[in-house]
């Protein structure tokens, strides 16, 4: 079995609406030369990313050009619009392809296993209320 050295870590944290600490990460959204900042949640549940759809119209995304699908969670079925963006969590940037609905709230987005989990090895230390990560060679 290998062993992953986590190079990284990130105490959980809260939000300003929010006082319980999770595991939330800042997250750049970028298209190009635009790009916005936010939090995402690191979710091992999730299988992509998804923001709400402000992050897409600010960062100049045309959603009547993505590709639209629905999806299931916790919260009930979402329609999401799919796009080919790239994301960049503590330094490293990678390529994602990202849901964006107007039915998520915008105080942070979720990062899922299609992609985030494929840039990082990702590991949670409850116990200590910490994220571990390892940043994996870019493919961008």
């Amino acid at each position: 079995m290998p062993k992953v050295n986590y190079g990284l870590t990130q105490p959980y944290a809260p939000l300003p609406m929010d006082p319980t600490l999770r595991p939330y990460v800042s997250v750049r959204l970028q298209v190009g030369g635009r790009y916005l900042d936010t939090m995402g949640l690191i979710d091992s549940g999730a299988d992509s990313s998804l923001f709400n759809e402000q992050y897409a119209l600010g960062i100049g995304l045309d959603l009547s050009k993505g590709h639209v699908s629905t999806t299931r969670g916790v919260g009930g079925q979402i329609t999401l619009v799919y796009f080919d963006i790239f994301l960049t969590v503590r330094s490293h940037r990678f390529p994602a392809r990202v849901g964006f609905s107007q039915q998520w709230p915008p105080q942070f987005g979720l990062l899922g296993r299609s992609d985030f989990f494929q840039a990082f090895n990702v590991g949670f230390d409850q116990r200590n209320q910490q994220v571990l990560l390892h940043g994996l060679p870019s493919t961008d």
